[in-house]
């Protein structure tokens, strides 16, 4: 079928070159730029193949937008820009000549090519617009030039082919939904220039196992990572103050979440139905962590809350049916669903005061209490009782601990200059 790519250095150059049904055609053309009135005239709808001549410099909005049987474009040099939803619906489509003349690709323009396998994106493109290769469900291979600086909405949501995908260090926003669904997604490289996360730009994409967020990221959106059913890890930079709504949600694999002592809130959902995570340790800096922010994470068995000074809107532990130790501040016990949580936790390590924290989990199996200062200069914490827990959780409950939850522990821990170990 490529063959007749010839024909732009043959004595049809100037001439717009149409196969239907097996038959070429070739129609003198003189415009510069190939408009929809054109698309009309000379009946795309049926074409199979379409060779554009080198008189054309644009190829202008919705001029093969739903040409069904189009499976072959041959796109000249002399072509700059291709327009808003130029192919869209051109669900035929497999080959499109490299066209290393263009410079811009304007919004939708190959969206819902679900043939489409492989676009070499011209080196001179700058920007890749809203949804230009929304639903492209075939494309496997897809390079993203080093001069791009903006990656728009949904640009690749819906490649449900892709494998990787590389992000140039101009970019510096990976805009919502923009590799949304990209389910066969392994591989991404978030560079250190990237500053903003969108909502759902990477949800969906249930075949990615790592992924790193760097350190200059300051902003990740509603469900950034929701349903990335195989990733194990999550480490949060310093830089991000807040964990969104759903940012992990159904992240079924993540066993390992580290949160930093930068970290302010924790939005609804942000780790619900994480069904493989089994530790969590709530740094000190977090001063509000919604109700359900672990909801429905069946396999946790230990959380530990660090910080004292934290609000909630009734933090729950429904279908929390592993959990089996709590580390708790005193003053965040009023904020805890402690009837239902004495009933479900057999050893609740309660930091605070003994009289208060006896009242409001009484009922509990066994309760560590530590009454030595200080916690957060006004908590009562003792390294001995906490050491002495670990002991007895590890030997009578048979849990182990991990050592770097114990340092998560007595990181947090602000010593006077009297206190002692006995």
């Amino acid at each position: 079928m490529f063959d007749c790519i010839s024909i732009l250095n043959g004595p049809y150059a100037n001439k717009l070159s149409i196969c239907m049904l097996g038959v070429w055609v070739h129609v003198p053309f003189t415009n510069y730029i190939l408009t929809k009135n054109d698309a009309q005239t000379f009946n795309f709808k049926n074409a199979t193949s379409v060779v554009i001549p080198n008189s054309v410099t644009s190829i202008g909005h919705n001029v093969f937008k739903d040409c069904i049987a189009l499976s072959a474009v041959g796109i000249p040099t002399s072509v700059t820009c291709i327009g808003e939803n130029a192919f869209f619906g051109c669900t035929a489509l497999k080959y499109v000549t490299p066209c290393h003349g263009v410079t811009s690709i304007k919004i939708g323009a190959f969206k819902g090519c679900s043939s489409l396998v492989k676009f070499i994106i011209p080196q001179f493109v700058t920007c890749i617009h809203d949804s230009t290769f929304e639903n492209c469900s075939a494309l496997t291979d897809m390079y993203i030039p080093t001069r791009v600086t903006w990656i728009g909405l949904k640009a690749f949501k819906g490649c449900k082919s892709l494998t990787k995908i590389n992000i140039p260090d101009k970019v510096t926003c990976i805009h919502n939904s923009t590799f949304d669904n990209c389910s066969s997604l392994k591989e991404v490289n978030i560079t250190q220039h990237v500053k903003a996360i969108g909502c759902y730009a990477f949800s969906g994409c249930s075949s990615l196992t790592k992924v790193h967020i760097p350190k200059g990221v300051t902003y990740m959106g509603e469900g950034c990572f929701k349903g990335c059913g195989t990733l194990t890890e999550v480490r949060i930079p310093q830089s991000v103050d807040t964990i969104t709504y759903n940012a992990f949600e159904e992240c079924s694999s993540l066993n390992a979440v580290h949160l930093h002592n930068h970290l302010s809130v924790i939005q609804h959902g942000a780790f619900r139905k994480c069904r493989s995570l089994v530790t969590i340790t709530i740094p000190n800096s977090v001063s509000y962590m919604d109700c359900e922010a672990f909801a429905y994470c069946s396999s946790l068995r230990v959380v530990i809350i660090s910080s004292s000074y934290l609000h909630s809107n009734y933090i729950k532990f429904a279908e929390l049916t592993h959990l089996s130790v709590l580390i708790v501040p005193c003053s965040v016990l009023k904020t805890l669903d402690v009837d239902y949580a004495s009933h479900l936790i057999p050893y609740c390590c309660i930091m605070g005061d003994s009289a208060y924290a006896r009242s409001q989990a009484m009922d509990a199996e066994y309760c560590i209490l530590y009454t030595r200062p200080i916690f957060n200069s006004c908590e009562q914490l003792w390294i001995f009782n906490i050491l002495l827990a670990m002991t007895r959780l590890s030997f009578e409950c048979q849990i182990s601990l991990p050592n770097e939850m114990i340092h998560s522990i007595l990181h947090n821990i602000k010593w006077s200059e009297t206190t002692t170990l006995e």
